[in-house]
């Protein structure tokens, strides 16, 4: 069994992209190994004694500046999971040697300014269309590509590290 758990200081778009993740986690219970996925780093409490390995971390990083605690939940994980290219150079740097799984940075597909393969913009895009409905009734009519966040993307990621530490550990 897959159990996930939000970092508390998450803020903004992250914590909306993490909510969205564990709701997606939840309906795949039962079909992955066991396992705790963590979304987000740098609550004290966050990882515990307890807690069933392997660890994965999604650090859903959306500051250049990474705290101490951060760097050292981010240093304990067993797989990371990168939301994008930039966010893993950087776990790189944090935990070198650590496996890293890349969500992607696929190019954007149609017209779309908005749209994007990185969670947070397009959280924030969802919720700035739906402050402005007359402008989310009109941006289809420029054949923009307004597409949503997808979870699946990333939790495919996660159930790949999962896959990954489990084959690590069992040698």
């Amino acid at each position: 069994m897959i159990a996930s758990r939000v970092d508390g200081r998450l803020a903004g778009a992250a914590v909306l992209v993490a909510a969205d993740i564990q709701r997606a986690l939840h309906g795949l219970e039962g079909t992955m190994a066991q396992g705790t996925v963590y979304l987000g780093t740098g609550s004290a409490d966050l990882i515990r004694g307890g807690d069933v390995h392997p660890h994965v971390v999604v650090p859903l990083i959306t500051s250049p500046l990474v705290d101490a605690v951060s760097r050292a939940q981010i240093a304990s994980a067993d797989v990371l999971v990168a939301m994008d290219r930039s966010e893993a150079s950087r776990l790189m740097l944090i935990a070198p040697g650590r496996p890293i799984v890349c969500v992607g940075d696929a190019a954007p597909a149609g017209r779309g300014v908005i749209h994007t393969e990185n969670p947070f913009d397009a959280v924030e895009v969802q919720e700035f269309l739906a402050l402005s409905p007359h402008l989310a009734e009109y941006l289809p009519a420029l054949a923009l590509d307004l597409r949503p966040f997808d979870t699946a993307p990333v939790t495919d990621a996660i159930a790949e590290a999962v896959v990954l530490a489990s084959l690590d550990s069992s040698g």
